[in-house]
């Protein structure tokens, strides 16, 4: 789990300094978007503005990984939302085609398992079809692979933090 933590340590600390950038220069920032819950409600961004730090994360429940990182997920989010961290999972079947079920077993196989952070609609996160949220953190964070912009592999991860005086996650 400490390697886990710290990959977010260190993603949070790139971005942190984009976020508060991008509020300087009044571009948008990931509260301006709206995205789909898995029943398809709309979800405005802007009610997790008062979190401390957002982890928006695509998952897949079909990985060999899967077990390992939902348990690692759901460990920090159990630890820390009281603490302000929220988690936002966005299932994706770009990766091998390890997320072909519909939102409601994907709902179901999340619940079976313990999730109690927020896993929204299944959505695409690369390409013409991926949702605005994920081009924009593309765009701003200038990619998860230093250099192509494209979004890798499952559980791929933005960790976008907000820091109030000396909060550590």
């Amino acid at each position: 789990m400490h390697s886990l933590l710290y990959q977010f340590v260190a993603i949070a600390l790139c971005i942190a300094a984009f976020i508060f950038s991008s509020r300087a220069q009044g571009t948008n920032t990931i509260f301006d978007f709206v995205v789909q819950d898995a029943g398809g409600a709309t979800v405005s961004l802007s009610k997790y503005r008062d979190a401390k730090a957002i982890i928006i994360v695509n998952v897949a429940s079909n990985c060999g990984y899967t077990y390992t990182n939902y348990r690692e997920l759901i460990g920090l989010y159990t630890k820390y939302a009281a603490h302000g961290l929220e988690i936002l999972a966005f299932p994706s079947n770009q990766f091998g085609e390890q997320e072909p079920a519909p939102n409601a077993e994907i709902q179901t196989f999340c619940s079976n398992n313990g999730v109690t952070f927020p896993v929204l609609a299944k959505v695409d996160v690369n390409g013409p079809a991926a949702i605005d949220l994920f081009k924009y953190l593309k765009e701003e964070k200038n990619s998860y692979a230093n250099e192509d912009p494209l979004i890798l592999y499952f559980l791929a991860r933005a960790n976008i933090a907000r820091t109030t005086g000396n909060q550590r996650f």
